[in-house]
C-alpha cells in the first residue's frame, strides 16, 4: 500500500497566532499551491481520508467525491490558547508547556501524547487494510505523529521533521511494515 500524506495548503491566518483545531479557511493562494501539490500524486486513489477541518477537506475534495472523514485526523487542541498571538499567551504557562509539550497541556487543549495517541490508533486501523493507493489529508501534527512512528522518532523529536504547507509525504507499507520510501515537499 502506498500512502500519501498530505499537508493542507497555507492558511488564511496571521502570523504569529496559535491555531490548531480552529476551522481556518485557507488563503487566496490555494489554486496554485493545490496545483504544485496535485503533481506529486497519483490520479487515483482506493481511498482518500482527510481531517474534518476546512482545510485539510477543501484539498480532499479535489480528490475524491467519496471522503472518509477522521477527527483522529485533526491538529493539536490548543485550547484555551487557539487564535490568541503566541506572544500574548500567559508566559507562565507557555513555558511550562515548553519544557515538556510531549506531555503538559495547554488550558483545556491537548498534549502531544494524546495526539499520538489518536493518529496511531487511526493509522494502525488503516495499515491494516487492503489498500493500494490511499491519500490523508491532514495537519503537519498527525503527519508527523505518523511519521515520527515509521522513522522512529521520538516524540520530543517531532518538531524536527519537517511539514511545508502543500508537502506530500509518501510511506509504502509492506506486509504490514511501513517504510517512508520518499518524502517531497513542494
Amino acid at each position: 500500500m502506498e500512502v500519501y500524506l498530505i499537508r493542507h495548503t497555507t492558511p488564511k491566518v496571521a502570523k504569529g497566532i496559535c491555531y490548531g483545531q480552529t476551522d481556518l479557511n485557507l488563503a487566496e493562494s490555494y489554486r496554485e499551491e493545490f496545483a504544485q501539490v496535485k503533481r506529486l500524486l497519483p490520479s487515483s486513489f482506493d481511498a482518500v481520508y482527510s481531517s474534518p477541518l476546512k482545510r485539510c477537506s477543501q484539498l480532499a475534495h479535489h480528490l475524491s467525491e467519496d471522503i472518509l472523514f477522521a477527527e483522529e485526523l485533526k491538529e493539536v487542541n490548543f485550547g484555551l490558547w487557539e487564535m490568541k498571538e503566541w506572544s500574548g499567551i500567559n508566559s507562565k504557562e507557555l513555558n511550562k508547556w515548553m519544557d515538556d509539550f510531549v506531555h503538559v497541556r495547554p488550558p483545556e487543549g491537548e498534549s502531544l501524547i494524546d495526539l499520538l495517541s489518536r493518529t496511531l490508533n487511526f493509522w494502525e486501523t488503516l495499515i491494516s487494510q487492503k489498500y493500494q493507493q490511499v491519500a490523508i489529508c491532514a495537519h503537519a501534527g498527525p503527519i508527523r505523529c505518523i511519521l515520527g512512528e515509521v522513522l522512529g522518532v521520538p516524540p520530543q523529536k517531532l518538531f524536527g521533521i519537517g511539514q511545508s504547507y502543500g508537502g506530500v509525504s509518501m510511506v509504502s507499507v509492506k506486509f504490514g511494515q511501513p517504510q517512508v520510501e520518499y518524502i517531497n515537499r513542494v
